[in-house]
């Protein structure tokens, strides 16, 4: 088998075949959208809880303040949820994405 010696110009591809295509590329995009953002989410609580975790220490343990051990004890919490869904939507997508 061999190849043409041309390619296909654009004018030559029929509407049906393009729109199909930006059907194809559009469902694509969505589904690497949101695999992305969950993985930005997912990475970004990971990156920033040791963070949080030494202004716990420093202002409420250090300070002996207990509003603010309070507070940076809760914003850990939430790095833990919105790592965990972080992380189940992006294996959710990464194992969608396999089949």
């Amino acid at each position: 088998m061999t190849l043409p010696d041309r390619t296909i110009s654009r004018s030559e591809v029929g509407p049906e075949a393009r729109a199909l295509l930006r059907r194809c590329f559009g469902v694509a995009r969505r589904f690497h959208t949101v695999a992305f953002s969950a993985g930005l989410l997912w990475r970004g609580a990971a990156i920033a809880t040791p963070w949080v975790l030494q202004r716990a220490i420093d202002d409420g343990v250090v300070d002996d303040d207990r509003r603010a051990l309070v507070v940076w004890c809760s914003a850990l919490i939430g790095l833990g949820m919105a790592s965990w869904v972080g992380d189940a939507v992006r294996h959710l997508y990464v194992e969608r994405g396999a089949y």
